[in-house]
């Protein structure tokens, strides 16, 4: 065989290899194609089942927990005002007490047993009150030890509620119950969708489910089944139903046969091991044989079905991916080539870039951190900064996203233009910088901090930004970025909102303030349960005549070991991680408590203000909690003068106007607080109804400091009248600033000038020249 011939057989071989390859490829493609077709096809329907009935159970375990929680709420309200009245374990008295309950419940009769005697049932219904022993009741004894509880009693098919009656001294004295017709529970499992139809199950902590089937349409009644044999029930592994998180949901779909599906989705109430389980049974499920004590399952339920019509639609898909496959396969082996370095190249921007600054996203920048510190010199010094902007999503909401973006990418471009040489930059997160610093001094990591701060608020819009850091240097190179990251991020959090200077290192100390607060979340309920949060009253005065017209209501926590602890030691805390809300209750109650012994005592009460932070803004039923609780105490809601800071009005647009119109509707006061502190924002005025705006005191200060701030806060003031507002001036500590406040002719002042928070009985004695029954406890005073 000669030489050329060898060569054009070996050059035939490599073709029809190539040939091989090639037609291998196209018959993979087509069958990918076509697989992933039918995939999409069979499964559309249950990835959008899936998404949809999450939704429906998230739905339905927060309305029965919120409903939960309202019942509660309602009977410590209850027993608040039991511990209050001096004694209640006669028939007369409790007929007295709870007959005269006005505010509307949902209870059909509420139990109480006070100091070890016989308990007293009052029924709504026959208004009547009757001896009862409910020693035995489980729910009972939770409460007897100092619990709230809830539980459903399958007996008389009703909602059980209770909560410890406590004294003074918070010993527990007695438990109150209610109870609640069981068809509140059919009302929340009673849910309907134009898309799927499904079964929900509300499942005690025993295994018995109190069911109610959607698919079936019949009963109105809760049923009450002992078996498990519903068919999908009996599939689902174990983990399913062991212990979770409160409101929180598990979920998993069930194979049954080739193309049949049946979903369960399990989720936990926040009150007695109560499950509810959603269930979306499949043709399969629906056609299982039961037993009497199965729940009923409509073959209405969603399946899906490959009819004639589906098959030929299949099948001409299928044809026209192939025809089009071989026409552009051929092409795209063409070009492959030519595209394949931009492809790669695109992907590799998309992948280690970000799309808004065009700078390193996160994980570009970790590598990119990890290796410039391991091929760094000994004697290298870096410092890894953290970076946001200050009150930055207030851009978002003043312009838009678009500009929004503009900026970061403007503040990313003048990041890299102060690092040179020295470091690496990247926007971790929405408004969030991480930037790694070469020094060699501590002072050039000010001096670059501060040319960055000039830079970035000099950028031309309405809203100074501020960019806030914190710092963490680096000692050990081989430390994890993402913990330089942390660390850098915790010294910039020990800033909050108030700062003079807008950079903070990171210090050892740092862990200590973190395990502190660690120590404070630990204690936080345990002391609101016994009462450690006490109430002081700051008077506010008339700016001319100098008469006492109100206080407002602040908050100490009085503990046991550490003392009187001021507002500034916990408040940011409990705002942080949304105790905020039970303290804010918790004050709100306080002061209704402390105006009903006015009245009580025949002294005319003076109007109280009350601080709430922004969270109880998204709240829909806060205004229904607070008239119930004056209900309750029987004071008139003019009394209480709800005060919301500017900051959580002007963030909470979205809820306020509702909110505010709903407590004014019930006769509250409402004021906005801190006017001036970020913002001064004159359109809340004219969007939002308030009763009275409180002028922040360090912009009271930087105004009357000059001739024209003297104009400013005066026309501001005739503004904040022109709409029938009253002003109340914050922080009035000297004669000249008192006398500025009234020339401008300010309604009211609160400050130091007059007088400091006292506590209720010195101002009782302050006010009314003598003490209502308060007490104040001497270590507090001296505190």
């Amino acid at each position: 065989m000669s030489m050329s011939v060898a060569l054009t057989l070996k050059e035939q071989k490599k073709k029809k290899r190539k040939l091989f390859r090639f037609i291998v490829l196209i018959a993979l493609l087509v069958a990918a194609a076509l697989g992933s077709y039918l995939y999409m096809f069979f499964n559309s329907k249950n990835e959008d089942a899936e998404k949809h009935l999450k939704k429906v159970l998230s739905f339905v375990i927060a309305d029965m927990n919120s409903n939960i929680d309202y019942n509660l709420n309602t009977l410590n309200i209850l027993a608040n005002l039991v511990t209050d009245n001096p004694d209640l374990g006669t028939l007369e008295n409790a007929n007295a007490l709870l007959s005269g309950i006005k505010h509307k419940h949902n209870f059909d009769k509420v139990s109480f047993l006070y100091k070890n005697a016989i308990g007293y049932t009052y029924e709504y219904s026959t208004k009547t009150l009757t001896s009862a022993d409910f020693n035995s009741d489980n729910c009972f004894w939770v409460s007897n030890s100092g619990n709230f509880c809830y539980r459903y009693n399958p007996e008389n098919n009703t909602e059980v509620f209770s909560v410890p009656v406590k004294s003074s001294s918070g010993d527990v004295i007695g438990v109150i119950s209610g109870n609640v017709p069981a068809s509140y529970i059919i009302s929340y499992l009673n849910r309907s969708d134009i898309k799927y139809k499904f079964d929900l199950f509300m499942v005690a902590p025993d295994g018995y489910i109190l069911a109610k089937n959607i698919l079936s349409g019949t009963g109105g009644d809760v049923s009450y089944v002992f078996d498990w044999n519903y068919p999908v029930l009996k599939s689902a592994s174990d983990s399913l139903f062991n212990p979770m998180p409160s409101s929180s949901i598990a979920y998993k779909w069930f194979f049954n046969g080739l193309l049949g599906k049946s979903f369960i989705a399990v989720g936990m109430l926040n009150y007695g091991n109560y499950r509810v389980i959603l269930v979306l049974p499949d043709k399969s499920a629906a056609n299982s044989k039961k037993t009497a004590n199965d729940v009923s399952v409509s073959e209405d339920s969603v399946k899906i079905n490959i009819n004639k019509e589906g098959i030929l639609k299949v099948c001409l898909i299928a044809v026209s991916i192939i025809v089009l496959l071989s026409l552009f396969i051929f092409l795209g082996f063409r070009i492959y080539n030519l595209i394949s370095k931009k492809s790669y190249k695109a992907v590799m921007k998309w992948a280690l870039y970000d799309e808004v600054t065009d700078g390193f996203n996160k994980p570009k920048f970790y590598l990119e951190v990890s290796n410039t510190l391991l091929n760094s010199q000994p004697d290298d010094k870096y410092a890894l900064i953290f970076m946001d902007i200050h009150n930055f999503k207030v851009i978002n909401q003043m312009y838009d996203s678009i500009k929004g973006n503009d900026i970061l990418k403007d503040v990313s471009e003048r990041i890299k233009w102060f690092l040179e040489k020295d470091g690496i930059s990247a926007r971790i997160m929405s408004d969030n910088f991480a930037i790694l610093y070469k020094y060699r001094h501590e002072d050039k990591i000010i001096n670059f901090i501060n040319n960055l701060t000039r830079a970035i608020g000099e950028y031309k819009i309405s809203i100074k930004l501020i960019p806030v850091f914190g710092i963490f240097r680096i000692t050990d190179f081989t430390m994890p970025v993402e913990t330089m990251v942390d660390r850098a991020l915790m010294a910039k959090k020990i800033l909050g909102d108030d700062f003079d200077l807008n950079y903070a290192f990171f210090t050892k100390e740092l862990i200590d303030k973190v395990e502190q607060a660690k120590e404070i979340e630990n204690e936080m309920y345990f002391a609101l349960n016994q009462g450690q949060f006490i109430l002081y009253l700051q008077p506010q005065v008339d700016a001319v005549s100098n008469e006492i017209i109100g206080a407002e209501a602040l908050v100490r926590w009085n503990h046991p070991q550490k003392g009187l602890q001021l507002p500034a030691k916990f408040l940011h805390l409990f705002e942080k991680n949304s105790f905020i809300t039970y303290l804010d209750q918790y004050v709100a109650e306080q002061v209704c408590k402390l105006l009903s012994k006015w009245v009580s005592a025949n002294i005319e009460p003076l109007p109280l203000s009350v601080n709430l932070s922004g969270l109880n803004l998204t709240n829909p039923r806060f205004a229904d909690m607070m008239h119930s609780m004056v209900e309750m105490y029987k004071i008139p809601a003019k009394l209480i003068n709800f005060e919301f800071d500017e900051a959580a009005v002007f963030e909470n647009s979205k809820y306020v106007k509702k909110i505010l119109t709903d407590l004014k509707a019930y006769g509250f006061l409402v004021s906005l607080d801190n006017f001036g502190k970020v913002y001064s924002a004159v359109n809340l005025l004219n969007d939002l109804t308030f009763d009275c705006v409180k002028f922040n005191m360090d912009f009271i200060k930087n105004l009357i400091s000059n001739t024209r701030g003297k104009s400013i806060l005066n026309e501001l003031n005739k503004l904040v009248k022109s709409v029938n507002t009253r002003s109340v001036a914050m922080g009035i500590e000297t004669d000249y600033e008192k006398s500025v406040i009234k020339n401008i002719e300010f309604d009211a002042i609160q400050g130091f000038l007059h007088s400091r928070p006292m506590c209720i009985t010195d101002f009782e004695f302050f006010v009314f020249k003598k003490n209502i029954g308060n007490i104040c406890d001497e270590d507090i005073k001296n505190g």
